[in-house]
């Protein structure tokens, strides 16, 4: 059972006047809070590990005694705001959860788009899903080197699509390996068909 106490209500001094200390406690429910959902965000989308960085960078100053409880506190509310941000980051882009990840791969941590090459990516990362619905849906799709060949394949003909000057070669193929090793990760156990 937890106990949800708002510091803004004098509630953390008015426990401590009984005699108890819940601070410590509030802490770690929302630092295990904030660490379970940053490393379930990054899973969905890798390009977040960043997010997840950032927390054990947190924490570890914290355990360092660089920074005091208090302003490790505020710090930990300052990153779950951001984490709700980047959350609602998905409909904010015009995409789902999926073709942000996908986008993500396309445009971390380079290259930096016009806004029309933006709006371009966008439409790749909708259309590659598309069709990628249809072809990791085949039972065991991994393990066919046919089935395999075609997922690749479609991630290659599909970023063949990416604008030319923003994707030089060598970024390019750099992006169809990020891609294809999501795919992978993310769709080998069937997860592409859960997740729509």
């Amino acid at each position: 059972m937890a106990v949800v106490v708002s510091q803004g209500q004098n509630e953390v001094d008015d426990r401590r006047k009984k005699g108890l200390n819940i601070l410590p406690h509030r802490e770690r429910m929302q630092k295990e809070e904030a660490e379970g959902k940053t490393r379930k965000m990054a899973e969905a989308n890798p390009p977040r590990i960043d997010l997840v960085e950032k927390l054990e960078k947190l924490v570890a100053e914290y355990k360092a005694g660089s920074i005091d409880t208090e302003r490790f506190f505020e710090a930990l509310k300052g990153f779950v705001a951001d984490l709700d941000e980047e959350e609602q980051r998905d409909a904010r882009e015009g995409l789902n959860e999926e073709e942000l990840a996908i986008f993500d791969l396309l445009t971390t941590p380079e290259p930096k788009l016009t806004q029309a090459q933006e709006v371009e990516v966008k439409r790749v990362a909708r259309e590659l899903l598309t069709k990628l619905d249809g072809l990791v849906k085949t039972i065991d799709w991994v393990r066919g080197q046919e089935t395999r060949s075609a997922v690749f394949s479609e991630i290659r003909v599909r970023l063949n699509e990416l604008p030319d000057e923003p994707y030089p070669q060598a970024l390019w193929d750099a992006k169809v390996t990020q891609v294809w090793d999501f795919v992978l990760r993310r769709y080998a156990e069937g997860a592409f068909a859960r997740a729509h």
